[in-house]
């Protein structure tokens, strides 16, 4: 009997473990929007893939810094698109021909990945424009109709990368000072 009570207990202790460290690992997701996936090898391959960069300070950002920019642009972008088609509205085409005018603008129109998240950002930026609008006498900008178009769209956002909030997500305008520069880049048509 004890050494069924101890074959039992060391089995359950197994169990719990197994099923534990299951839990605990990385989901193969990054994020998902509007059903669309983002999965973390997209992420991990685009994070491997982007050229240097460096912020507003000149310090170059680390691999997290620029995984979490990836996460936050391909998201930004997906959702872009998305709000953008529901209100049928036409975010046009990021034209890479003489954007860059900098050194490190130049390395990431050269990237696949800068060229991916530079047509997320590009997307998010117009999506931005067309449905902020700034007070000429404040210069406070209005996000009200961006924060309801977003609020119409699905994202689940992988905890690693923090949570997903409407009204964050609508101040975003270009890189942030925490995660990048363009300075050197104009995202026109």
């Amino acid at each position: 009997m004890t050494r069924l009570r101890a074959a039992l207990t060391a089995l359950a202790l197994t169990v719990t473990v197994l099923l534990s460290g299951c839990g605990q690992g990385v989901p193969s997701t990054a994020a998902v929007v509007n059903g669309v996936v983002i999965s973390e090898s997209t992420v991990e391959t685009l994070t491997n893939e982007f050229p240097t960069i460096t912020d507003a300070n000149g310090k170059v950002i680390d691999h997290a810094g620029i995984r979490t920019l990836v996460v936050r642009y391909l998201v930004l972008g997906e959702l872009a698109r998305d709000a953008a088609a529901r209100q049928s509205l036409d975010l046009g085409t990021f034209d890479f021909t003489g954007s860059a005018t900098d050194e490190e603008s130049k390395a990431l129109v050269a990237s696949p990945a800068g060229r991916q998240i530079l047509t997320d950002v590009y997307a998010w930026q117009t999506l931005r424009g067309k449905l902020a609008t700034q007070d000429a006498a404040t210069g406070k900008v209005d996000t009200s109709a961006l924060e309801a178009a977003l609020r119409l769209e699905s994202v689940t956002l992988n905890p690693r990368y923090g949570t997903w909030d409407v009204a964050t997500a609508a101040q975003l305008s270009a890189l942030s000072a925490d995660t990048g520069s363009l300075s050197g880049l104009s995202l026109n048509k």
